[in-house]
Protein backbone atom coordinates (compact mmCIF):
# COMPACT_ATOMS: atom_id res chain seq x y z
CA UNK A 1 0.00 0.00 0.00
CA UNK A 2 2.77 2.38 0.91
CA UNK A 3 4.03 2.16 -2.82
CA UNK A 4 0.80 2.80 -4.35
CA UNK A 5 0.71 5.90 -2.39
CA UNK A 6 3.80 7.29 -3.82
CA UNK A 7 3.20 6.21 -7.20
CA UNK A 8 -0.25 7.75 -6.73
CA UNK A 9 1.45 11.16 -5.12
CA UNK A 10 3.97 11.17 -8.15
CA UNK A 11 1.17 10.79 -10.86
CA UNK A 12 -0.82 13.58 -9.01
CA UNK A 13 2.32 16.13 -8.53
CA UNK A 14 2.71 15.24 -12.75
CA UNK A 15 -0.51 16.11 -13.22
CA UNK A 16 -0.80 19.00 -11.07
CA UNK A 17 2.42 20.04 -12.93
CA UNK A 18 1.28 19.58 -16.46
CA UNK A 19 -2.20 21.36 -15.52
CA UNK A 20 -0.38 24.57 -13.86
CA UNK A 21 1.78 24.46 -17.16
CA UNK A 22 -0.96 23.97 -19.30
CA UNK A 23 -2.82 27.23 -16.81
CA UNK A 24 0.43 29.52 -17.72
CA UNK A 25 0.35 28.71 -20.80
CA UNK A 26 -3.35 29.49 -21.93
CA UNK A 27 -2.58 32.63 -19.46
CA UNK A 28 0.54 33.70 -21.61
CA UNK A 29 -1.22 33.42 -24.48
CA UNK A 30 -3.96 35.48 -23.53
CA UNK A 31 -1.53 38.13 -22.45
CA UNK A 32 0.09 38.07 -25.82
CA UNK A 33 -3.37 37.89 -27.41
CA UNK A 34 -4.48 41.31 -25.15
CA UNK A 35 -0.52 42.83 -26.15
CA UNK A 36 -1.24 42.56 -29.81
CA UNK A 37 -4.48 43.67 -29.78
CA UNK A 38 -3.68 46.80 -28.36
CA UNK A 39 -0.12 47.34 -29.89
CA UNK A 40 -2.51 46.72 -32.99
CA UNK A 41 -4.58 49.51 -31.68
CA UNK A 42 -1.97 51.96 -30.52
CA UNK A 43 0.18 51.33 -34.58
CA UNK A 44 -3.40 52.32 -36.33
CA UNK A 45 -4.02 55.18 -33.98
CA UNK A 46 -0.53 56.60 -34.72
CA UNK A 47 -1.36 56.05 -38.66
CA UNK A 48 -4.70 57.76 -38.31
CA UNK A 49 -2.41 60.57 -36.59
CA UNK A 50 -0.19 60.71 -38.74
CA UNK A 51 -2.63 61.03 -41.71
CA UNK A 52 -4.33 64.18 -39.46
CA UNK A 53 -0.78 65.82 -39.38
CA UNK A 54 -0.22 65.21 -43.24
CA UNK A 55 -3.16 66.79 -43.93
CA UNK A 56 -2.17 69.81 -41.28
CA UNK A 57 0.61 70.40 -42.85
CA UNK A 58 -0.33 70.40 -46.35
CA UNK A 59 -3.42 72.82 -45.35
CA UNK A 60 -0.72 75.20 -43.63
CA UNK A 61 1.71 75.44 -46.75
CA UNK A 62 -1.25 75.99 -48.88
CA UNK A 63 -2.24 79.30 -46.85
CA UNK A 64 1.27 80.37 -46.54
CA UNK A 65 1.21 79.95 -50.64
CA UNK A 66 -2.29 82.02 -50.25
CA UNK A 67 -1.00 84.27 -48.09
CA UNK A 68 2.50 85.42 -49.84
CA UNK A 69 0.72 85.21 -53.19
CA UNK A 70 -1.94 87.91 -51.76
CA UNK A 71 0.62 90.06 -49.95
CA UNK A 72 2.39 89.98 -53.65
CA UNK A 73 -0.57 90.93 -55.47
CA UNK A 74 -1.25 93.60 -52.52
CA UNK A 75 2.53 95.27 -53.64
CA UNK A 76 1.87 94.94 -57.32
CA UNK A 77 -1.74 96.52 -56.86
CA UNK A 78 -0.02 99.53 -54.74
CA UNK A 79 2.85 100.08 -56.83
CA UNK A 80 0.28 100.30 -59.79
CA UNK A 81 -2.07 102.62 -58.00
CA UNK A 82 1.01 105.03 -56.90
CA UNK A 83 2.71 104.88 -60.67
CA UNK A 84 -1.38 105.91 -61.76
CA UNK A 85 -0.84 108.69 -59.37
CA UNK A 86 2.56 109.76 -60.55
CA UNK A 87 1.18 109.29 -64.01
CA UNK A 88 -1.66 111.25 -63.49
CA UNK A 89 -0.39 114.04 -61.72
CA UNK A 90 2.54 114.34 -64.13
CA UNK A 91 -0.45 114.94 -67.16
CA UNK A 92 -1.76 117.82 -65.20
Amino acid sequence: MGSNTGSECKESDIQTAQDLTNFVKTLLDQINDRFKTMTDGIVHRIDEMTDRIDDLEKTVCQLVQESCTDDNVGDLDNKNSKNHSKVDHEDK
